[in-house]
């Protein structure tokens, strides 16, 4: 379930793949994509956390 304090991924993978480009660019692809997974995992991780707690 979506909450309306989540980021949605598109904003997510943006932010990723910019980050990317302005540190490594050679590597922004890949570099993006890892970032990208990394945000993901961590709003999984937050969202069960703060799920836990309304439960």
């Amino acid at each position: 379930m979506k909450s309306s304090q989540q980021l949605p991924s598109l904003m997510l993978g943006a932010a990723a793949f910019i980050a990317a480009a302005a540190t490594v660019p050679d590597v922004a692809l890949f570099a993006g994509l890892l970032t990208f997974a990394a945000l993901l995992i961590g709003r999984y991780i937050l969202a069960g956390r703060n799920g836990a707690h309304n439960a």
